[in-house]
């Protein structure tokens, strides 16, 4: 998928946890796409979307949905997503670039919300620590890659490199830097 023209009135739209302004890569067994202002793009079998020539951004799933009129992203099965997020880091307290690495049954992107949800043994793991739960939600800053809160549900368990914390839900917004368990 090229990213649409500077200046162009396409209202198409790449999913706000990519760059707006690079490709994105894809392969799958099947694709089925349908073009035009509003078109959708739906990847199966083995599917697996990146971004960069590092990967910096790679989406791997049994199926992919996008939907370029609201830029929003859906993957079932077997879902891992690699993505680069902005949070702040917990021993400097100063923000910084650091990979997340999500694993679920179901990722959902809302662009308009920018929200990522993590269904069905859910696992997020980067420089906080590793979570696990059975929804995960991840809500992005404005450049959607800043963390601003997560929210973790059902069966929650967060290990940190020195203590193991357990409960049914987990909050924590970047802004205080505080979590919330209970």
């Amino acid at each position: 998928m090229q990213p649409s023209e500077p200046g162009a009135k396409s209202a198409r739209r790449t999913p706000g946890i990519m760059q707006q302004d690079r490709p994105v890569n894809g392969t799958s067994r099947e694709l089925l796409y349908a073009g035009g202002a509003n078109s959708t793009a739906e990847f199966t079998g083995a599917v697996r979307l990146w971004q960069g020539d590092k990967g910096e951004t790679v989406i791997q799933a049994d199926t992919i949905s996008i939907d370029s009129a609201t830029g929003n992203l859906a993957a079932q099965g077997s879902v891992l997503s690699m993505m680069a997020v902005q949070d702040t880091n917990p021993t400097t307290k100063l923000q910084e670039t650091t990979r997340s690495t999500g694993q679920a049954q179901q990722m959902a992107y809302d662009d308009a919300l920018r929200k990522i949800t993590y269904g069905t043994k859910a696992r997020l793991v980067g420089a906080q620590g590793d979570l696990t739960a059975e929804t995960i939600v991840l809500t992005l800053g404005a450049n959607s890659q800043e963390v601003e809160r997560l929210e973790a549900t059902q069966g929650v368990t967060l290990k940190e490199s020195d203590r193991v914390t357990i409960g049914d839900h987990l909050t924590y917004v970047a802004s205080t830097a505080e979590y919330n368990m209970a």
